[in-house]
Parts: structure tokens; C-alpha cells; sequence
């Protein structure tokens, strides 16, 4: 096995994992349970490629996404993929709750703050991906200061293959819902037009969900488990993940003509909300955002 990978008893969503299992299953066959989750993900370590352990910025991110994969084979009732939605968004984006209570993304500072984030993220990817090719490559792109939406997007994302190669697209929702329960508690949204593991691109546009705009769109599910293709959509349709089914989960907009937008909904945000001024602690920030940009 690489030294340099990240095993179980380091992982830091190990505890409750255990702890999830234990109560669903109860401890008798949750040790039983736990026993296989720690077969599969020592029998990936040996396969997957050399990510970095906690060299790369991402690694918990990637290795939390191996133990989620790792996890779902070995539940013997074999549940729908969804009714873990809510354990696995918890476990990744936890910190964000406690974020949300000083960080609100209807504030221009606070969006000009997560854009600087986004920045910081893809120059450590840059730096990273010479050092771990398998790992996330990250393309950011211009802030929007008339409308206050930050951009970004992954062309590469380690889980997306992971999930491809292990033939588990089907559980990878469970990870790139989460993105969207994570900005839901920072008081923002998430429009997204597809993930690596449905498209050839993970893109992140995000804004405040106070803007009336936001509101503007259709839940479309991915049945398919993330294979669903963009073929015979209208021009004015575009993709937001959703959170509330199995799959992947989009949602139908119109479009704003915005050129370079790549055909996605470009939405504006209002300049601000009001209300007490936290002072946007862009270190806070920084920690925690970055946590969300390694866990698609």
C-alpha cells in the first residue's frame, strides 16, 4: 500500500461512519458491516492511483468519497442510493452549518470573499496536479462584479473517475448533491450545468439566495443514475443540482444571454442584505470553502 494515501483510522469521517452504521444496523451487524467497508476501501487503496494522502489540498475530500464508495457495497439491505442523502451531505458539509451563522452569500463582501477563495483553491490545485496528476484539475474563472456571482470549475475530479472505473456512478450523487446542501446553509445557490461525472466539466456558479432569480427553475432527476446525456434539450434549458431524489438532479432555467456562459443560467445577485456586518472572516472562509471544493 502508498504511504502516502490516507487509511481508514486517519480518515477523519471514519468515527461517524461507524457511528451511522451502528445505528442503523445496530453493533452486532454493524461490526460485521464495518468489516467489509474496511475490505473494500483497502482493496481500492491498492488500485487507485497516487493521489497524495494529505500532501493534496483535496484529500480528505477524495479519500471521504473512497469511504463513501467504499461503504455502499457493503450494506447488506442495499437501500436506495437517496436515503443516504442526508447522513453524507451532514458528514461533508457540517461545517458549513456553523459557517452560515457569520457567512451569508446575499452579501456583496462575503460573495467577493468566496470568490478570492475560489482563486486561492485553483492555484494550490495548480501546484498539486504536477505533483498528483489523478488529482483535481481547477479552472476558475472571472467574478462577476456587476451581477456578484462567483465561478469556477473542475476538468478533472479523482471521485468522478473513481466512480466510473469501480462501475459506482450511481452512488457518486451522494457526493455532488452535497455542494448544494453545503451553499444552501451559507445562504447562497448553487447553478450548475453538469458534473465530471455526467459531462466533461464540474462547474460552480454560485450567488445569494435572496436574488428572485434563484427561485426560477424546475427540478429535472438524472434517473439514470448520472449517465443521462444533454441531447434533445432546448437551447434554454440549463442544469442546477437538487438534493431531494436519487441520481443526479438538475432544474430547467432561462437563460441570460451572457457570451462565454457556455449556455448555463448566469444569474445575477442583489448587492447586499443588510443586517450586521460580521466583518467576513476570509480565513474561516478559506478552511471551510475549501473543504467544499474537494468534496464533489
Amino acid at each position: 500500500m502508498n504511504a502516502e494515501h490516507i487509511t481508514l483510522e486517519k480518515l477523519s469521517y471514519t468515527p461517524k461512519v461507524k457511528a451511522w452504521i451502528n445505528g442503523r444496523y445496530g453493533k452486532e451487524e454493524g461490526a460485521v458491516i464495518w468489516k467489509q467497508v474496511e475490505k473494500n476501501y483497502n482493496a481500492y487503496l491498492e488500485d487507485c492511483p497516487e493521489y497524495g494522502g494529505k500532501k493534496n489540498g483535496h484529500g480528505e475530500g477524495i479519500y471521504g468519497g473512497m469511504l463513501i464508495f467504499a461503504l455502499y457495497p457493503a450494506l447488506p439491505d442495499q437501500p436506495p442510493v437517496e436515503e443516504l442523502s442526508e447522513f453524507v451531505s451532514g458528514l461533508f458539509m457540517e461545517p458549513f452549518r456553523k459557517l452560515g451563522k457569520v457567512f451569508n452569500l446575499n452579501r456583496s463582501r462575503d460573495m467577493w470573499i468566496i470568490e478570492k477563495v475560489f482563486k486561492k483553491v485553483a492555484r494550490r490545485d495548480a501546484k498539486d496536479i504536477k505533483k498528483f496528476p489523478a488529482g483535481f484539475i481547477t479552472v476558475p474563472e472571472p467574478y462577476d462584479k456587476e451581477h456578484h456571482v462567483a465561478r469556477y470549475h473542475f476538468e478533472q475530479c479523482p471521485n468522478a473517475d473513481f466512480a466510473r472505473r469501480h462501475g459506482l456512478l450511481h452512488v457518486l450523487p451522494l457526493l455532488c448533491n452535497s455542494d448544494f446542501t453545503g451553499i444552501d446553509l451559507i445562504h447562497g445557490k448553487l447553478i450548475r450545468c453538469g458534473t465530471c461525472g455526467n459531462s466533461d466539466k464540474c462547474d460552480y456558479m454560485i450567488m445569494g439566495d435572496e436574488n428572485p432569480l434563484a427561485s426560477n427553475y424546475e427540478l429535472v432527476a438524472d434517473e439514470g443514475g448520472g449517465n443521462a446525456g444533454f441531447g434533445g434539450l432546448e437551447f434554454h434549458q440549463a442544469f442546477v443540482y437538487g438534493h431531494h431524489h436519487g441520481g443526479f438532479h438538475f432544474a430547467s432555467v432561462e437563460i441570460i444571454d451572457v457570451p462565454g456562459s457556455y449556455g448555463c443560467l448566469y444569474i445575477g445577485m442583489s448587492e447586499g442584505s443588510g443586517g450586521e456586518d460580521t466583518g467576513g472572516d476570509a480565513e474561516l472562509a478559506a478552511r471551510i470553502l475549501n473543504q467544499m471544493s474537494s468534496d464533489d
